[in-house]
């Protein structure tokens, strides 16, 4: 595939405006094959070659070729992130594509991968050059930083909200000094990442899962700090910040 058709669309998920435009975009399940997408907690990425298909419902600010290529090398490194240079994009992307490359036609695979290869490749060396000691190189490693510097106690109960590659990489972090009160609105990703947190525990983690909404809502009551690994969303922010 030559650059020039490269097709990408980036929506941000942190403003009214940009949520409205998400939801507007919806793949249908022939196009999904043909498009490879990316969704977390602060984008949605759809990424995919022009001369294959694509999209029927292409936004009009989809970014093409040179420009398409700089947008990803971006957000992989970290600059499209409100943490600027953060790393855990990196792993995010990563992980997705992993996990598409069985569900993607085999024409579009054999055409985004050597991209998606020399993206990985630039990102390592842009990171190396240029994003070394700028701050926090995780939201996790941050998120500690923060909690300590306001004087969290040890041995009080931290809930997570979320079970995303965000949550798993939070989670290690505190699990040797707190009690973990695990929530996520998908059981199945919840006992997945448990499953992972078993795995890795060398015996002193602790976490409780809070499965039925009177835990839910115990939870945010008595939990001595919070940290939300979704989507911002008004309404139910509004419920917890009640709590």
């Amino acid at each position: 595939m030559r650059l020039e058709s490269l097709r990408v669309v980036h929506v941000r998920k942190n403003t009214d405006a940009e949520s409205a435009r998400l939801a507007a975009l919806c793949l249908s399940p022939d196009e999904r094959s043909s498009v490879f997408s990316l969704e977390t907690c602060q984008r949605l990425l759809w990424i995919w070659n022009a001369t294959q298909g694509g999209p029927s419902k292409t936004p009009l600010d989809a970014l093409q070729g040179v420009a398409a290529y700089h947008l990803l090398l971006r957000v992989i490194t970290g600059l499209e992130s409100q943490i600027a240079g953060e790393t855990d994009v990196f792993g995010q992307f990563k992980e997705a594509w992993n996990a598409a490359q069985p569900n993607l036609t085999p024409e579009l695979h054999s055409d985004l991968n050597p991209w998606v290869q020399r993206l990985f490749e630039d990102a390592k060396e842009v990171r190396f050059r240029f994003l070394q000691n700028v701050g926090g190189s995780s939201y996790a490693s941050l998120t500690r930083k923060i909690l300590k510097d306001q004087g969290l106690r040890e041995n009080v109960p931290v809930l997570i909200e979320g079970a995303g590659q965000l949550a798993r990489s939070v989670a290690p972090l505190f699990g040797g000094t707190h009690e973990l009160w695990l929530m996520n609105r998908s059981a199945e990703r919840l006992d997945a990442m448990t499953a992972e947190l078993d795995a890795r525990a060398r015996g002193d983690l602790t976490y409780r899962v809070m499965r039925t909404d009177s835990e839910r809502e115990s939870a945010w009551v008595h939990a001595a700090a919070s940290i939300i690994c979704v989507p911002v969303t008004d309404e139910a922010d509004r419920r917890k910040i009640a709590l």
